[in-house]
């Protein structure tokens, strides 16, 4: 996201406030310029609303009401419009199970979501957003096997869940994931970190879950 130039272009306020907010705290730097001047910005992208976007432009858009959607969607669309995915356009998720979850995503070779959650339930649910989104060409969900009762859960809600596009579930050897640095000591994060290692490792397999598992 850093490398490529981000522009904000909007006279509304509760827009300005929006993406100003989304971009500092994803640390990308951007230009604030006025939405008379899209047409000459030499930038890769511009956040602004519909009603102020020129019809035709060589520059891609980022709208207000896309980031409704949350900021790993906003992220994930703002990499595919800038042509981050055109060698490869996966969306990875690695999950790190038990008492807590660690979750990381990664979209064309990139993390743009590292999160904790408490309940294998809530988890799923967030993750069912992220996956119903249709422009990836593969998606891969990756479980450590350090809690296989919880894996088996994950699996479970994740494979009878309506509507969603095609995916993968695969089974992770978390032996090696865990962060033993002493300044990652603090669980959620090491938990977080266990996530994003686990996107990144060959699956040992696609799990099978049972019916049972999911109760």
């Amino acid at each position: 996201m850093y490398e490529y130039r981000i522009g904000v272009a909007t006279a509304k306020a509760r827009p300005y406030y929006t993406f100003v907010s989304w971009l500092r705290e994803a640390g990308a730097p951007f230009d604030v310029i006025t939405p008379d001047r899209i047409h000459s910005y030499d930038g890769d992208i511009v956040l602004t609303t519909r009603n102020e976007a020129p019809r035709y432009s060589k520059v891609q858009f980022l709208y207000a009401d896309e980031l409704e959607d949350g900021p790993t969607l906003a992220q994930a669309r703002l990499l595919n419009r800038c042509g981050a995915d055109a060698y490869d356009d996966t969306l990875v998720v690695g999950v790190d199970p038990g008492k807590l979850l660690g979750l990381s995503i990664s979209y064309a070779d990139r993390e743009i979501e590292r999160s904790l959650f408490s309940s294998a339930v809530s988890l799923v649910g967030h993750l069912c957003d992220i996956l119903l989104w249709k422009i990836p060409s593969c998606r891969i969900v990756r479980i450590g096997n350090g809690d296989m009762i919880v894996a088996r859960r994950i699996s479970s809600m994740l494979s009878t869940a309506p509507s969603l596009p095609p995916f993968r579930i695969e089974l992770v050897d978390e032996s090696f994931t865990s962060p033993r640095n002493k300044n990652c000591n603090q669980r959620g994060k090491r938990d977080m970190l266990a996530a994003r290692a686990i996107s990144y490792m060959e699956g040992l397999g696609e799990i099978r879950p049972s019916v049972a598992a999911a109760g």
